[in-house]
């Protein structure tokens, strides 16, 4: 089993924050031996822990650390999370589900995103000083 690393994304159906993508770069070979029983969510979509689909996801605040972590700026991570905002939208129109009440709040939106890591770029510079 090769295991990759993480990186900023592109997915547009992320449903909230930054998207996260598997890195091209991995670690040598890690050999896992079989059992029976599937550990997390991943091996076994039907296991009975994966019930709650919650248990699936990484949360919006946890891809941010690990972006972070990672050595992603917060301006590279907010430009992800606009240009997935933009494509989410882009499909809408596609589809023909962008209805002129929800064109005039677009703007809010990208301001939302602007505001939100505005706010944690400056949390973030009061914890490193």
């Amino acid at each position: 089993v090769r295991e990759y690393g993480l990186t900023l994304g592109d997915n547009p159906s992320c449903s909230n924050g930054p998207p996260l993508t598997l890195d091209w770069s991995y670690h040598n070979m890690v050999y896992l031996p079989l059992t029976d029983e599937p550990e997390g969510c991943f091996g076994n979509i039907r296991h009975k822990d994966c019930k709650n689909k919650n248990k699936m996801g990484i949360s919006e605040q946890r891809r941010i650390e690990l972006l972070l972590e990672l050595g992603h700026t917060h301006e590279e991570i907010m430009q992800a999370e606009l240009m997935k905002l933009k494509h989410q939208l882009l499909r809408q129109r596609t589809l023909g589900n962008l209805k002129s009440a929800q064109k005039e709040s677009i703007k809010l939106l990208f301001d939302r995103v602007h505001k939100k890591y505005a706010a944690r770029k400056a949390r973030h510079s009061d914890k490193t000083i």
